[in-house]
């Protein structure tokens, strides 16, 4: 039911009520079912489906038009809709809630008259073989759509210090941004609709 749920909610028939990790690593996310005559709710297309996966994959808004054959405007319309409807706040954390989605195994029930789902993932593992202690403490918490600011006044270093770190990192991962990092660096380029 993963994909199943994850095609629900990207299309608005379910919303993402909340979400949290637990301290073993396993990740819960909660939603309730959109009622039918709400605005904006539809199928998903398949556009759409390509739309989410080149974010999912970590492609820039551009590359995702050119892939598309659509304007770059739209796709930064999509993506941001999507964002709101999902309680993405920054590009990383949208792409990390989409791949927690699709990979958790989900349990509808109902409560109240509410029928609401709830999935449980397994934690993700990435390996970040070849950077320091520091790199990975910096990309762990950039993977979670942390600020520099808020990563250095963390560790109790400087932003431009983060900075470097991250760009160390990225060069040693062959990643250029947070979103290809929290995409696991997946390199594919979206299929045309």
């Amino acid at each position: 039911m993963g994909r199943e749920a994850y095609d629900a909610l990207a299309a608005g028939r379910w919303s993402l009520v909340g979400r949290f990790e637990h301290e073993d690593g396993k990740r819960f996310v909660v939603a309730l079912e959109t009622a039918p005559t709400t605005p904006g709710t539809r199928t998903r297309s398949t556009r759409g489906r390509a739309l989410v996966d080149g974010l999912r994959s970590g492609w820039s808004n551009k590359q995702i038009a050119h892939a598309l054959g659509m304007p770059e405007g739209t796709v930064a319309t999509s993506i941001a809709r999507l964002a709101r409807r999902l309680g993405g706040g920054t590009r990383a954390n949208l792409i990390d809630i989409l791949h927690t989605v699709e990979h958790a195994t989900f349990t509808a029930m109902e409560n109240d008259g509410k029928r609401i789902l709830v999935g449980v993932a397994e934690a993700r593992s990435v390996t970040f073989d070849g950077l320091t202690r520091s790199e990975r403490e910096v990309i762990d918490r950039a993977r979670r759509g942390v600020s520099n600011a808020a990563i250095a006044r963390e560790r109790g270093s400087a932003a431009r210090t983060v900075a470097n770190q991250l760009a160390s990192a990225y060069r040693k991962l062959g990643v250029s941004s947070r979103a290809e990092l929290a995409a696991g660096s997946s390199r594919r380029m979206p299929a045309r609709a």
